[in-house]
């Protein structure tokens, strides 16, 4: 009986420290809201754009680039060639946006799971201020690099993505034209 009440003493101890454990204040525990808010915002901007439609678009212009780079042989008019040179340029966003956009839409994932784990953690006491203050710059660190990274990459793609398929009939004229003439010569 008398190893019951020790028990009994012991968990009673236990219970009372963790009950009294460090507790964040609600005005802390906002910080972690207003990042969840940067961060879904961030992701709805990401995915704003069917990202398999602009993944196929991407294929679309890499297929288009690659003939003007190494299946074209003649010498264009100025005007095709300049058009060509624009879509050339465009090489860059589509190819970072294809690189970037899935690597984008994971770190936002894994700041979402932090901010979560970090909100469980000190509601529940197993953080102190100093811990909370810490762990919530380095939240708060990578929610704006991921938040510039996903803005910058829209930006850029979603001045390129009109631009590209308001030119592929062009371009796929210009393909058609140099085949058909190709098929002439023979």
């Amino acid at each position: 009986m008398r190893l019951g009440k020790e028990y009994i003493g012991i968990l009673s101890l236990l219970l009372f420290a963790i009950g009294c454990g460090p507790s964040i204040s609600e005005e802390k525990l906002n910080q972690i809201g207003e990042l969840e808010t940067i961060l879904d915002s961030s992701e709805a901007r990401v995915l704003s754009i069917d990202t398999a439609l602009a993944k196929q678009l991407a294929d679309t212009f890499e297929l288009k680039l690659y003939f003007f780079q190494y299946k074209l042989k003649d010498t264009l008019p100025r005007e095709e060639a300049t058009f060509i040179d624009t879509w050339y340029g465009m090489r860059k966003t589509v190819r970072k946006y294809s690189r970037n956009v899935d690597l984008i839409l994971n770190e936002i994932n894994i700041s979402k799971k932090q901010m979560q784990d970090l909100r469980f953690d000190a509601e529940n006491g197993l953080l102190d201020e100093k811990q909370f203050d810490d762990y919530i710059s380095l939240e708060r660190n990578n929610v704006e690099k991921v938040g510039y990274a996903a803005d910058d990459l829209m930006n850029r793609f979603e001045k390129v993505y009109p631009l590209i398929q308001k030119k592929l009939p062009r371009v796929d004229s210009l393909i058609k034209a140099y085949r058909e003439k190709e098929i002439q010569k023979e």
